[in-house]
């Protein structure tokens, strides 16, 4: 039987008012069409029959093949062998072949969701135009400048004191004070905050978005302060250096540059006689975690930032909390060192020289130029920085040649350098004074000045290079280098999620700029191979490379990189799956990525990095707790030694860890016989290997006592020998 031509016709439907609107403004079109009367209210009305359904859970939609329809399976598809690849390129598989084909899948589907609009990268917010006129104010200038020039003079000795501080940063504040624009009005200011102040209640404004940047913060601090007693555990040489460095500046030795270990920049030494002073925990590794943790923590503010000033608030947040999370940052911060005070540093000086140019406000030069000056008192990779600022400012003019565009990066990029310049003065006369030491160990690794004959020459030396900077950007997602006090050999840096983010992130970017010639995302790409340069240019000693510490500045890019591929993917997803259901979505698969990098940086850095840093470090504590323990009861610290062992403990730290900071306790074997002029009781510490000391002293002194310490580590046992 066949359906009749009526039949086969769509059925009609009720016409709406905007028809009959169009056919009585266009009535060429045909009549318009009769509007149907109200119904009588009176009379019943039938109802039709809806077929019972099943609740809809969560709110999503009822259909499967509706939601499947309306996912962006490319996007998702794209994150899918992004994980992959990064579990690939893991230990203990480390297949580099299955996980480059990944990546390759990964970075082409993303494209191809580009192509066809499934996915967007976020586009920052434009600022309002500035018409600066570049005045100064040009007496404060004149003062500034000329006492900045007799705080250089003051600074020679390389010493700070009270007077040349006080030139220096009076100087520096007049200099700052005259290009500040605009004047601030501080009666104003003060009125504003004593009236707020005044106020009988306050208004408090709390949104779910502000819980959660505050709740990533939290996170973060948590990540750099978690058992900071344990993690990480024990010092080696070069805390000892430090801590020496500091015990000086704590008896009146105030150096700007210090000679010892070829050289060391001194902020930090600053920072950790200010713990000691404030929170009375000596000198001690725990005084210079607590600072390197802070230094960590501080910059956080500035990751959630810059990832809002390149992206949006949700990059920021994202950002700031792959950074808070992170194992690679987090172990900078944690092993004490001045390792976190490049990317510390970084952070703010990147940040306000980006905010500044896509603001034009005078005000962000000047605080990146503070921030570029502080990072050079810190860590001597950052020195890198200031090329990396004038080679931002470079590319932003290529990307907006006119003559207005390259007068204005001139200036700014003069008012940076000069404020910079200031902050850097005792610095400058030091290297004024001491340019060898200075530059000694930047020297020492990029020219034969120590490995001589044995550096590679002329194209060898390039093709080092190259596959230094091929091994440096494998760091990421393959191998971070040998370098254990700071990494785990033969892992990459980032965790499963940020590193399969990143390569996504990457490719997304890099096909952004290539559309788009945005200089936002060509600051992105050139920032990442020149911020690692102070470990790719290890030409001397490739094997060196990669170094996380020496690449921590990289971390600030790579973190933004990797929150701009998530924040657009969870905006696809919310935004292709219309209502509460797409929202919901992105909510809960931005929930399983966070508690999946979380876990896995939680094990790195408090599981995988203390077990096998305590196999390569000595337990200098449990043996200054051993002299510490003689000292507080029986004996003194000059009846305790420490008989000095090829490749063991370093007895400057069991004094510092036994509350003698300035005593070594090391005493050769062919010095034993010297114990005989000290007065009993006596204690020795021997590596159990050293039979031959422990035959002399038993012969020496047979009534005395050998007992084994048990270590936490099993291999770091070591003999007792009491003398009562």
């Amino acid at each position: 039987m066949t359906d009749s031509p009526e039949q086969n016709q769509p059925p009609q439907s009720e016409p709406s008012v905007l028809d009959y609107v169009k056919a009585k403004l266009m009535p060429w079109r045909g009549p318009a069409p009769e509007i149907p009367p109200l119904p009588d209210e009176d009379q019943p009305q039938p109802v039709a029959y809806i077929p019972p359904s099943s609740p809809e859970p969560f709110g999503l939609p009822s259909s499967g093949g509706e939601i499947l329809a309306k996912l962006p399976w490319r996007v998702l598809l794209a994150l899918v062998f992004a994980l992959a690849g990064q579990l690939a390129a893991m230990p203990p598989l480390q297949r580099g072949g299955l996980a480059g084909v990944f990546f390759l899948a990964a970075v082409g589907l993303g494209v191809w969701a580009v192509l066809l609009g499934d996915l967007t990268l976020a586009v920052p917010a434009e600022h309002p135009a500035d018409d600066d006129r570049f005045e100064i104010r040009l007496y404060p200038l004149l003062a500034g400048i000329a006492l900045s020039a007799v705080a250089f003079w003051a600074f020679r000795g390389n010493r700070f004191s009270q007077i040349n501080l006080f030139l220096w940063l009076v100087g520096l504040g007049l200099v700052v004070w005259s290009f500040w624009r605009p004047q601030p009005d501080l009666a104003a200011g003060w009125a504003k905050i004593t009236g707020f102040f005044r106020q009988e209640s306050w208004l408090v404004k709390v949104t779910p978005f502000a819980v959660m940047v505050v709740l990533a913060f939290a996170l973060g601090v948590f990540f750099r302060y978690n058992q900071l007693g344990q993690v990480v555990p024990e010092m080696f040489s070069d805390h000892a250096e430090k801590l020496l460095d500091v015990y000086d500046v704590l008896n009146g030795e105030t150096r700007i540059f210090f000679p010892r270990n070829t050289g060391r920049e001194g902020f930090q030494f600053y920072l950790i006689a200010a713990t000691v002073k404030l929170f009375d925990t000596g000198i001690s590794f725990l005084s210079m975690k607590l600072g390197t943790a802070l230094m960590g923590v501080l910059m956080l503010p500035y990751m959630y930032l810059l990832g809002k000033e390149l992206g949006n608030k949700w990059v920021g947040l994202i950002a700031l909390t792959l950074t808070g999370i992170s194992f690679w940052l987090n172990i900078l911060a944690r092993v004490a060192l001045r390792f976190i005070l490049y990317p510390a540093f970084a952070a703010p000086a990147l940040y306000y020289l980006v905010v500044g140019l896509r603001s034009g406000k005078r005000r962000y030069f000047i605080l990146s130029g503070i921030f570029l000056g502080l990072g050079l008192h810190g860590y001597s990779p950052f020195r890198i920085v200031p090329v990396m600022v004038v080679l931002l400012m470079v590319l932003y003019w290529l990307h907006n040649r006119n003559k207005e565009t390259f007068y204005k990066a001139l200036i700014w990029l003069g008012i940076i350098t000069f404020i910079s310049l200031i902050v850097f003065l005792p610095l400058l006369r030091v290297w004024f004074e001491m340019p060898d030491l200075f530059m000694y160990r930047a020297l020492t690794r990029m020219t034969p000045l120590e490995r001589g004959d044995q550096m590679a020459q002329g194209l060898a030396l390039v093709g080092v290079f190259f596959k230094n900077v091929w091994n440096g950007l494998l760091m990421f997602n393959w191998d971070s280098g040998e370098i254990w006090v700071n990494t785990l050999p033969g892992h990459p840096s980032l965790d499963v999620v940020s590193g399969a983010l990143f390569v996504l992130g990457l490719g997304l970017v890099a096909m952004r700029y290539i559309r788009q010639r945005r200089w936002e995302d060509g600051f992105l790409l050139l920032a990442l191979p020149v911020l690692m340069l102070p470990s790719t240019l290890a030409l001397a000693f490739p094997q060196e490379n990669p170094a996380p510490n020496r690449a921590g500045g990289a971390g600030i890019v790579v973190f933004v990189i990797a929150a701009l591929a998530l924040e657009a993917i969870l905006r696809a997803v919310r935004q292709q799956v219309s209502g509460k259901a797409g929202l919901r979505m992105a909510g809960i698969l931005g929930s399983v990525l966070l508690l999946a990098a979380v876990g896995h940086n939680y094990s790195m850095t408090f599981t995988q990095f203390p077990a096998q840093y305590v196999t390569g470090t000595w337990n200098t504590s449990e043996m200054g707790a051993v002299i510490e323990q003689f000292a507080d009861t029986v004996g003194s610290q000059e009846q305790a030694w420490v008989v000095a062992y090829p490749y063991w403990a370093d007895t400057r730290l069991v004094g510092i860890n036994a509350g003698f900071p300035a005593a070594d306790f090391a005493i050769d074997s062919a010095d034993l016989d010297l114990t005989r002029d000290v007065s009993s009781p006596k204690l020795f510490l021997l590596k159990l290997e050293d039979q031959p000391s422990l035959d002399l002293l038993r012969v020496m002194y047979p009534d005395g006592a050998l007992s084994t310490y048990i270590s936490s580590v099993p291999t770091h046992n070591f003999y007792i020998y009491y003398v009562p």
